[in-house]
C-alpha cells in the first residue's frame, strides 16, 4: 500500500474513532474538514458518521462532496465508495434538493474485474431511486420506467420499491410489464408484485393468481409470496384456495409458508386446523411454515397445542425440530 493511502485510512480510522466519543465543536469541524478530503475513504467515512450520527448543518458540504466525486473515476473513489455514502447522508438527512440524486440516477462507472469490466455504480443508482421517492419526486414513474431496463438487478429492485413507495397508479403499468419479462432475477420479480399489489390489487390479484395457476414454479413461490406478505385479505383467500385445490405437497408446503407471512389470525387460524385435521405430511409442513414465528409464546403454545392433539409422531417431531432447537 502507498503511503497515501496507508495515511488515508489512517485519517478514515481516526475518524471512526473519534465518533465513538461526543462530538463537540472540534469533532464537528474534523469532520467538516474531513468531507473536503480528495481521498475517498476520508470521505465516506464523514458521510457515513453523519449519516449514523443524524447530525445537521453538513448539507452544504455533502453536496459540494458530491460534486467533486461524481466527476471521478474508478481511479479516484473505487468501489464508489464515497458516492454512495454521500448519497446516503443527503438521503438520511433530508435533503430536498432532488438535482444530487437525478445526477446519481445517471451515474455509471466501469471499472476493470477478471475478465473484463464491470459497472460499480448500480447501488449509488438504486440508493438515489429511493431517495427521489421519499422526496415525492413528480416524474418518478418515468424515471423508474428507464430504471427498470437498468443492467443492474438491484437497480431494477430499487425502482420497483420507489414506484411502490410513491404510491401512484400509473406506476403499476410499469411493474406489470416489467413482471412480464422479468426471468432472471427473483428479488426484482418479487419487489413488482409487491408493488403491483400495492398500487393496482383489481390488477395485481388476477395477475398473481395467473401465475399461482402457471407452469413457473419459481414465478408461483415469488407469487405466494407477495400475496403473504401483502398482508391482504383477499391476498390471502386466494392462497387458502390455492392451497385447497393443488394436489402437489410440495406447493401446499410452498404455500403454507406464503400464508404464515401474512401473520394475521386468520392465517394463523388456518394453519392450525391443517395441523390437527390435514394431512400427515401437511400437518408437518404446517408447522414448519410457523416456524418463524416461534418467538412469539403464544403462537408457539397454540401450535404446540395442536401437535399434542394430532399425537403423530411427525408432527411432534417437526414441533421440536422447529420450535424447540
Amino acid at each position: 500500500m502507498s503511503k497515501k493511502r496507508a495515511g488515508a485510512s489512517d485519517e478514515a480510522r481516526a475518524l471512526a474513532e473519534m465518533a465513538r466519543g461526543p462530538l463537540d465543536g472540534d469533532a464537528l469541524e474534523k469532520i467538516r474538514r474531513a468531507l473536503g478530503s480528495a481521498q475517498h475513504v476520508v470521505v465516506a467515512r464523514a458521510a457515513k458518521i453523519i449519516r449514523e450520527g443524524a447530525l445537521n448543518g453538513f448539507e452544504s458540504d455533502l453536496l459540494e462532496a458530491f460534486e467533486r466525486f461524481r466527476m471521478l473515476s474508478a481511479k479516484e473513489d473505487p468501489g464508489c465508495l464515497a458516492k454512495l455514502a454521500l448519497i446516503e447522508a443527503l438521503d438520511f438527512g433530508n435533503c430536498r434538493d432532488a438535482q444530487p440524486f437525478l445526477i446519481a440516477a445517471q451515474i455509471v462507472q466501469p471499472e476493470p474485474v477478471w475478465g473484463g469490466r464491470s459497472d460499480s455504480a448500480g447501488p449509488v443508482r438504486a440508493r438515489a431511486l429511493l431517495a427521489l421517492a421519499n422526496l415525492g419526486f413528480e416524474d418518478l414513474v418515468l424515471l423508474a420506467a428507464d430504471k427498470m431496463g437498468d443492467g443492474d438487478p438491484a437497480v431494477r429492485q430499487a425502482a420497483a420499491d420507489a414506484l411502490a413507495h410513491c404510491g401512484a397508479r400509473a406506476g403499476a403499468a410499469v411493474l406489470l410489464m416489467a413482471a412480464q419479462r422479468e426471468r432472471d432475477a427473483p428479488p426484482v420479480l418479487l419487489a413488482c408484485f409487491a408493488g403491483l399489489l400495492a398500487l393496482a390489487p383489481d390488477w395485481g390479484l388476477p395477475h398473481l393468481r395467473k401465475t399461482l395457476e402457471g407452469h413457473d414454479g419459481a414465478q408461483r413461490e415469488l407469487a405466494a409470496i407477495a400475496l403473504g406478505e401483502s398482508r391482504r385479505d383477499d391476498a390471502l383467500d386466494l392462497l387458502v384456495e390455492f392451497a385447497e385445490q393443488t394436489p402437489l405437497a410440495r406447493e401446499r408446503a410452498q404455500t403454507f409458508r406464503a400464508i404464515a407471512m401474512h401473520r394475521s389470525e386468520r392465517a394463523l387460524e388456518y394453519l392450525l386446523k391443517v395441523i390437527l385435521e390435514g394431512r400427515a405430511g401437511d400437518a408437518v409442513a404446517a408447522v414448519k411454515a410457523l416456524g418463524d414465528q416461534r418467538e412469539d409464546a403464544r403462537i408457539a403454545a397454540r401450535v404446540r397445542q395442536a401437535a399434542e392433539k394430532r399425537s403423530e409422531a411427525t408432527v411432534s417431531a417437526a414441533f421440536e425440530e422447529t420450535f424447540e432447537a
